[in-house]
């Protein structure tokens, strides 16, 4: 009677608490019938009902420890906080009451309320033993596989076991003598999927948690012939945890000599992580940073010796994790170069190449010159000692792009070698490549031009007046491909063309300058046009002063057919410029050489 007033009392006090999984089963040990109730989360008083209906065993909620009762002091309970499990356990030689029916078990209010069916045979006497288990682990990371093993300590009705995961059935696992078998499309057990051990009493199942979180039920029962059905259940927490991953700061093979961070990383959310690492003699510990990571680094100079080393990374939380990796150490030189040096035009500038390392016998290959992916030459460095130094005197246009720097060791019959790449960028004024004019109805002038950095907006000029863009002076500015010459070589590159479209009735003698600017120099060009009386000779003569370099002289073509061939670009994509509009006054008044019109030739840069 106590027990039901204590029972009653605490309704209220817990009918908002009730949480998580609760699942009941029942075993026979020898004159013992026990009723095992468990839950994923004990914090709530258990109670036992018989199949009458009447409350016979009661645990109170767990504190530091709990306090639990049996009606009848014949019969026993106990609670183990850790595992969640509840134990009744009912004398048989000593009860009065019927066994056989439905035994049920609250964890809190009545709807948190799991049952069983029981059937005890009077003539088994009370030396049997029969017992179902499930056992597999705790707690699992996401997508870890969960290994299930359900035995039984008597053989079963037909050689089976009937797997549920959530309350849903998932397979019968049978063992016949064709094999082991899955009700799964009635085949045959895969390893890493299903198992039957020989004894016909045990089986394995595998199922990979395939939430990010939260807890699966399983359970696992069995058919025998006057028991009836027997099962048992299991809580597998799935905990929020990657890791841990072992990274270097270094691909593979390792350089022998060099110096390699290894960092050891998990995430965990909801869950105190300890992470420990050893690696070449050396131990580290967990140093947490922001958003639930753990880190543990440590960096050490690795020596060929040190090849076939182990490194380990071990997780310690709810759960235990560990990997590893294997360091792979050869004695390939090591390069220091620096990544990208800045020439200003006609500056010289020298790239070094310093090798280092477990050094055997080595050397130096010569340097190789690339532009956007074309060789454009070889170079022969000055070698002293460990260090090739490369000098590029009077920068200019052409000496742009990477140079790579070959090193060798040889290490008894190998040889081992590696390449650093240095990237030179030469800040000078736009270089002209080609001009043309094109005469018909209008007159086209064309000047394509290089900027290895971002130009101003191309200015016209006519007679020392700065030309508007007009419908009478058109014009436009666009990005296209254009063919040059480094050092011999034939390279692509994204240059731009300039164009101005004269629309004039009667298109005289008459002198245009155009100015082309960056922000390290300008180049100026001039067209002098003479069309007397519509003579269908026509003649031309051009010149390019460089403000920033020594200038060159560049031939004009003439075509008959006005094309535009080239996409038009945004103004926005082009700066304006900050020169004055005035043009020097030497230059627009040298216009005294004309040459005849010739076959169409192209300025070839070397």
């Amino acid at each position: 009677m106590d027990i039901y007033i204590l029972y009653t009392s605490i309704l209220l006090k817990y009918i908002s608490q009730i949480h998580g999984n609760v699942c009941i089963s029942w075993s026979l040990y020898e004159d013992q019938l026990r009723i095992v109730c468990k839950t994923d989360d004990l914090h709530l008083p258990i109670v036992f009902f018989n199949p009458s209906g009447e409350s016979v065993a009661y645990c109170s909620a767990p504190n530091t420890t709990t306090q639990c009762h049996a009606s009848l002091h014949t019969n026993n309970i106990t609670q183990d906080i850790i595992s969640g499990e509840t134990v009744y356990v009912v004398n048989r030689a000593l009860n009065n009451l019927p066994l056989n029916d439905t035994w049920g078990c609250y964890h809190g209010f009545k709807l948190d309320k799991v049952s069983v069916e029981v059937t005890v045979p009077e003539s088994i006497g009370l030396k049997v033993q029969l017992k179902v288990t499930v056992s597999g682990p705790k707690y699992v990371q996401t997508q870890q596989k969960i290994l299930l093993f359900c035995t039984s300590n008597t053989d079963s009705k037909d050689s089976s076991a009937y797997f549920h995961i959530n309350n849903q059935f998932r397979t019968k696992i049978y063992k016949n003598a064709s094999g082991c078998f899955s009700s799964i499309d009635s085949s045959m057990c895969q390893s890493g999927v299903c198992q039957c051990l020989s004894d016909g009493r045990s089986f394995i199942l595998q199922y990979d948690a395939e939430i990010a979180r939260g807890v699966l039920q399983f359970k696992c029962s069995m058919d025998f012939k006057i028991f009836g059905t027997i099962s048992d259940c299991l809580f597998v927490t799935v905990v929020d945890i990657s890791g841990p991953f072992i990274t270097t700061d270094k691909d593979f093979p390792l350089h022998a000599g060099s110096v390699v961070k290894l960092t050891c990383k998990a995430i965990s959310r909801g869950h105190i992580l300890e992470l420990y690492m050893n690696c070449l003699d050396t131990d580290v510990q967990t140093d947490r940073s922001n958003n639930n990571t753990y880190v543990a680094k440590l960096s050490k100079r690795i020596k060929s010796s040190d090849n076939g080393t182990l490194c380990t990374c071990k997780l310690s939380s709810v759960i235990t994790s560990s990997t590893s990796i294997k360091l792979h150490i050869i004695k390939a030189p090591i390069l220091k170069t620096i990544d990208m040096i800045f020439c200003n035009n006609t500056d010289s500038v020298v790239l070094s190449c310093r090798v280092s390392g477990e050094l055997s016998e080595f050397g130096f290959s010569p340097w190789e010159h690339i532009f956007h992916g074309t060789h454009i030459r070889y170079l022969s460095g000055n070698i002293t000692g460990n260090v090739s130094f490369l000098s590029i005197d009077s920068c200019n246009y052409q000496d742009n792009g990477k140079y790579i720097c070959k090193a060798w060791n040889q290490d008894s019959q190998q040889i081992f070698s590696l390449n650093s790449t240095t990237s030179v960028i030469v800040k000078g004024p736009p270089v002209l490549v080609d001009k043309s004019v094109t005469m018909g109805t209008t007159v086209t002038l064309s000047v394509k031009f290089l900027s290895m950095q971002k130009p101003n907006k191309p200015k016209w000029y006519h007679k020392n007046r700065l030309l508007p863009n007009s419908t009478q002076f058109y014009q436009t500015t666009s990005k296209d491909i254009i063919v040059i010459r480094m050092y011999g070589e034939i390279v692509s590159y994204t240059g731009y063309i300039a164009n101005l479209t004269v629309v004039e009735k009667d298109t005289k003698r008459f002198k245009i300058l155009l100015l082309l600017r960056n922000d390290y120099g300008a180049a100026e060009t001039t067209f002098e046009l003479n069309n007397r009386d519509n003579d269908s000779k026509r003649k031309s003569e051009s010149r390019a002063i460089y403000f920033a370099a020594a200038g060159q002289t560049n031939n004009v073509n003439i075509y008959d057919v006005t094309t535009s061939p080239y996409e038009e670009i945004n103004d926005g994509d082009l700066v304006p410029g900050h020169s004055n509009d005035l043009i020097n006054q030497s230059a627009m008044n040298n216009t005294d050489n004309y040459e005849e019109e010739g076959v169409r030739q192209y300025l070839e840069l070397e």
